[in-house]
Order: structure tokens, then C-alpha cells, then sequence
């Protein structure tokens, strides 16, 4: 039997400084991120959540989603009981909704939200929730009209300027029906001056200008089966979830997150806000996570987390975990927990064949561990807030990652000088 050994790397070579991209965070070529974002060129923490001050529930209530509106809260327990949080304290709605209610934002004597699981309706306002006599499974407000839709085929608007009154007339509001073999509506989402119809199996634009007899409606967009709560809009991009991955339709663009979501959902929830699109999903290894993905840059991360009830009300992402609710923030710790970030880079072929990985040059605000994996080996450094220059790390391979653990940082530049053996094969 014979034995062979690789010959090591030689320090007689060509020496080749590599800048490693810190914006690898769009899902592609092996790169991921969890909680640590990529914008103009750095790494930095990702969004936080604080905790919103609730009344207690009754005992044996847990909450399972949160809603605001006017300054006030709608409280949905898991088993449908609905509470109002307002000034004058927690209050019984006396509804019990079937399910996880859908919610609409309309301007109906100021701003309010609308709650409904396509059987009761609920208003909420500053005074507390009220209940309104039409109900839907999907809706949106739009042209001072409110559209809902409660059947998956027959889409209701109402009179312009009234956005509770639905008598069909010249002038008032009425329906239009939709059958399309593209399925039943699953949500209406307002984009710009439109209207998108999420069918099950696609996309479909009302234009709604003028009056009832100007309406008109275009397919746009086929693909696989939808989950329409996943649907919402920034300003310019329509994100939504379907069977075969990510979809962004608009101007926005989103990287290729679809290998790490799983193709079958429960529970999937979308929100926007602040021109970022949020997704409450399950990986393919089970995990339930909050994907955050920014419509500019297309980047994004996943933070582990179960975030129940994930909604956009008020200009603001709220949600649930662990029976606590929570805002959305631009930074700091998420739901009270020590943000664990993770980065990983796409693996970098720095000489077309095998090198040395000589030192490391790291510029950052914040300790962080970094950890190099080619394949022959790994190394691990601890880098100081401010950054490091790591040398003699002396490690072989031909494929490198690099990847960032931290609790906070940000990393504005990461460069890696490599040797290149003149006679190593």
C-alpha cells in the first residue's frame, strides 16, 4: 500500500490581496446572513423588535397576533377571542373569529383598520373595535374606494369618498366578478396607482381611474400556486411567496432566497414597510425564521425566530412570539434576546487553484469571531471592535469561505492575502 501526502505550500510565490464582497447576502452561490444586513458596501446589525406595552389578557388567553389602528390595539388570542387595548383599558369585542383575521387600513373619518376572517368584521379605532355589517377574506383601499373580496371570485368596492357604503349604483359602488383560471383571489395588494389581483396561480392588474364604467383588469403574471398572506407592497415592488420561491414583481428586485425556504408552507405571513419586505416562513431544515429583504439592494437575512400574526399596521411591522407582541426596529436586540449574527460569504477561488490564506485584514466596530474554511482546514480569530490584522494563519485549500459570528457589529472591509505556490499542483 502506498501512502501519498499533499506537498505544503511553499512561501516562494505570487502574493494575491482579495477583497472579500461583504454584500453576499442575497441567498446566492452558498452566501447567507442571519440578522446582520448589507448595505453600501458593509455588514451591520439587522432590525431589532421592542415590546409593545399591552394590557394583560384574561387567564388562559394567549396571544397569537396584534393589530393597532387610531392608537388603539386589536388583542387576537389563539382561540379567536378578539380584545381591544385602548385608552380606556382591555375591553371584550364579544367576536370570536374563525381564524387568523386578514386587516386593511381605510380612512373612513381618519385612519382606522378593519379586521375580518371573511365571516365578522371588526373596526378599530381609538375608542376600541366595532363591528360592521360586510366581511372579507382579503381587501385594500384604494381610489378613496375600500375593495374587498370574500368569495375568492367576486370582488365588492364602495362608493368613492365612502368607504363603508356598498350600494351598487352609478356613482355608489357595486362588484365585479372575476372567474379566472387562475384561481380563487387570495389577496388584493395596492401598488402605486393600481390594484394587483393575487390570484392562486398568478397576477392580475385593475386599473380603477374614473368612474365604475372605466375599470378594467389584465393578467400579468402566471407562476405557481401563491400563498396569499404573504403578499404586501413597498412603494414600488409587490413581493409575494409561491411554491416555486421568491417572487418580486414591481421595480424592486429580490436575490435567490428559494434554496432556503421551503417549498411547502404553514402559517406563512408577508409585511412592508420602510421599503423592506418582511416573511415569517419555515426553512427546509424546519426552522421558522423572519426573512427581511430590502427592494433597493435585493439583499437579505433571515433572523431564527417564530414571529406569529406578522402584519403592517400603522406604519409599523408588528408581531408575536412567545405570547408577547412586538414593533419592528431599525437596530438593537430582537424580542429581548442576544441577536446572535451570522454571515457567511459565497466560497472564493482566489488563484484558479491551490493557496495559502496568508493573513486577514479586518476593519469593524464591534468584536466579532471570524472563521475560514477551505478544503483542507479551518481557522478561527477573534477580532477586536476596531479590526485586526491576522497573520501567519498559514491555511491551505482552494475554495475559501469566510464567515462572521458577533452579538453587534459592523464590518466596513474584510481582504485576504493569499499565496499562490508556484510549483504546487
Amino acid at each position: 500500500m502506498r501512502f501519498y501526502r499533499k506537498t505544503p505550500l511553499g512561501l516562494s510565490g505570487t502574493a494575491v490581496r482579495v477583497n472579500i464582497p461583504l454584500d453576499v447576502s442575497k441567498g446566492e452561490d452558498g452566501g447567507f446572513a442571519y440578522s446582520l444586513e448589507s448595505a453600501g458596501g458593509k455588514l451591520r446589525g439587522g432590525v431589532g423588535a421592542d415590546a409593545l406595552e399591552l394590557s394583560a389578557l384574561p387567564a388562559g388567553k394567549t396571544l397569537a397576533a396584534v393589530f393597532e389602528g387610531d392608537g388603539a390595539y386589536a388583542l387576537y388570542c389563539a382561540d379567536g377571542k378578539v380584545y381591544a387595548c385602548a385608552a380606556g383599558g382591555l375591553s371584550d369585542s364579544g367576536v370570536t373569529f374563525s381564524r387568523m383575521p386578514a386587516a386593511v387600513r381605510v380612512y373612513e373619518g381618519g385612519e382606522k383598520t378593519l379586521l375580518s376572517d371573511g365571516q365578522l368584521c371588526l373596526e378599530l379605532s381609538g375608542s376600541g373595535l366595532a363591528q360592521k355589517p360586510f366581511a372579507f377574506s382579503c381587501a385594500t383601499f384604494a381610489y378613496d374606494r375600500l375593495w374587498y373580496c370574500s368569495d375568492g371570485l367576486t370582488l365588492y368596492y364602495s362608493e368613492a369618498g365612502n368607504a363603508y357604503n356598498f350600494e351598487a349604483g352609478t356613482g355608489l359602488g357595486g362588484k365585479i366578478e372575476l372567474p379566472d383560471k387562475k384561481g380563487k383571489i387570495v389577496a388584493l395588494v395596492s401598488l402605486r396607482n393600481d390594484i394587483y389581483v393575487v390570484r392562486e396561480y398568478g397576477l392580475q392588474k385593475l386599473e380603477a381611474y374614473g368612474d365604475e364604467q372605466e375599470f378594467s383588469v389584465e393578467d400579468v403574471l402566471s407562476c405557481a400556486k401563491i400563498y396569499g398572506p404573504s403578499a404586501a407592497a413597498t412603494e414600488r415592488t409587490l413581493f409575494f411567496l409561491a411554491e416555486d420561491g421568491l417572487h418580486a414583481y414591481g421595480d424592486g428586485k429580490i436575490g435567490g432566497f428559494a434554496e432556503w425556504l421551503a417549498s411547502e408552507q404553514a402559517n406563512v405571513r408577508g409585511a412592508a414597510s420602510g421599503g423592506k419586505y418582511f416573511l415569517s416562513a419555515e426553512t427546509r431544515d424546519k426552522t421558522r425564521v423572519l426573512c427581511v429583504f430590502d427592494e433597493n439592494t435585493g439583499g437579505g437575512y433571515m433572523i431564527p425566530a417564530e414571529c406569529g400574526g406578522l402584519t403592517a399596521c400603522s406604519n409599523r411591522v408588528l408581531f408575536v412570539t412567545e405570547g408577547a407582541g412586538y414593533a419592528l426596529t431599525h437596530g438593537g436586540a430582537f424580542a429581548g434576546r442576544v441577536s446572535h449574527r451570522v454571515w457567511q460569504s459565497a466560497p472564493v477561488t482566489p488563484c484558479g487553484g491551490r493557496a495559502l490564506l496568508r493573513e486577514l485584514d479586518v476593519r469593524a466596530r464591534g468584536a466579532l469571531v471570524l472563521c475560514v474554511h477551505s478544503d483542507e482546514g479551518n481557522r478561527s480569530v477573534c477580532v477586536p471592535g476596531g479590526g485586526k490584522v491576522c497573520r501567519s494563519l498559514n491555511l491551505a485549500g482552494t475554495h475559501f469561505t469566510f464567515r462572521i459570528l458577533a452579538e453587534d457589529c459592523e464590518v466596513s472591509r474584510m481582504t485576504a492575502l493569499f499565496l499562490k505556490g508556484e510549483n504546487v499542483t
